[in-house]
């Protein structure tokens, strides 16, 4: 009788650090989380009201895409480049994850006309390769900015795009920054950041070899 006692004080005993312990252990966690939310970087352009137009309506396609949602991070690195045009719209989703980097072109119609739900249609996905190789095409890639352009409208002198949105949208995510911004789809603005955006699209054009209304 003396012994069960015993054993069953020193149970007790030993359920009880392992609680204290795991609470530790979730505390630890959760700093550790709230700490990588404050950490993060989210740059999304807003107008003198706060809204932020362009970001709004490829989230919204992004969704019924059914695409992963960026916003939070991406582990490596996500790049998605929209080119809307008046009939076809066009997405080139490039993906490095684990050193592996992986391209696919998005193709599709949107028509304000028709219900929610049915407002994109004909999607097309092809997957992507691009013709001098991954190493040869992502450095021009990064050395042209594809990452870190700024937003048209942080550039002076430059003009605005319509409210139809024809222009170039990049979304920028790696696992600790997300960025969004937008560059006007006129090919001969004197201005160096909308030069390097029209060599990014003449590069994507050249090295995915992309057919129909695609720049």
């Amino acid at each position: 009788m003396i012994n069960l006692l015993l054993y069953f004080i020193i149970t007790v005993i030993l359920l009880s650090l392992s609680c204290c312990k795991n609470s530790k252990n979730d505390d630890h966690a959760n700093t550790g989380s709230r700490k990588e939310n404050k950490d993060f970087i989210r740059e999304i352009p807003q107008d003198e009201k706060g809204d932020s137009f362009f970001y709004t309506i490829f989230k919204d396609a992004s969704a019924k895409l059914k695409l992963q949602d960026i916003d939070n991070g991406f582990d490596s690195l996500m790049l998605r480049i929209w080119y809307p045009e008046r009939v076809q719209q066009y997405m080139v989703q490039i993906a490095n994850t684990s050193g592996k980097w992986e391209a696919e072109l998005y193709i599709y119609e949107e028509s304000y006309s028709e219900t929610e739900a049915d407002r994109i249609r004909n999607v097309q996905i092809r997957k992507l390769q691009p013709k001098s190789g991954w190493a040869q095409f992502t450095d021009e890639l990064f050395t042209l900015g594809i990452t870190t352009l700024p937003d048209m409208e942080s550039i002076p002198n430059y003009p605005g795009i319509g409210a139809d949105g024809n222009g170039y949208h990049v979304e920028v995510a790696t696992i600790d920054k997300y960025r969004f911004y937008s560059h006007s789809e006129i090919i001969d603005l004197d201005i160096d950041e909308a030069q390097k955006m029209v060599k990014i699209m003449n590069l994507l054009n050249y090295e995915f070899e992309i057919e129909g209304n695609w720049f």
